[in-house]
């Protein structure tokens, strides 16, 4: 599915990473500077990358957590919000995937 045009290149994503993406939009509630869609996409890309499990409604819950503030956002980290978030709240669910990725990315110099 065609999502954006971005200097010629067209960005395509999955259905789960469009769901994803849509969620991730409200996110610029919570930043003085909107987050592009081309970057919101690249969000999406890496969460649906690291943890292909994630349920979309654990998503929404976090980013209703994070406006609420029920938990803490901080612009400066950008997507490391969400995966801190996720060990947070949904530690069993999701730290198994979410560890797996870090440690075999640290384990891999090329990366």
């Amino acid at each position: 599915m065609e999502i954006l045009k971005q200097n010629h290149q067209v960005s395509t994503l999955n259905e789960k990473e469009i769901l994803i993406a849509k969620s991730l939009y409200h996110i610029n509630q919570l930043s003085p500077y909107p987050i592009n869609d081309f970057r919101l996409e690249e969000w999406a890309i890496s969460i649906n990358e690291i943890v292909p499990n994630l349920e979309i409604n654990d998503l929404v819950l976090i980013i209703n957590f994070f406006k609420t503030g029920g938990m803490p956002y901080n612009t400066n980290l950008g997507i490391q919000n969400i995966f801190s978030a996720l060990l947070a709240k949904f530690n069993k669910k999701y730290s198994e995937e979410i560890f797996k990725y870090k440690f075999s990315q640290n384990n891999n110099p090329s990366n």
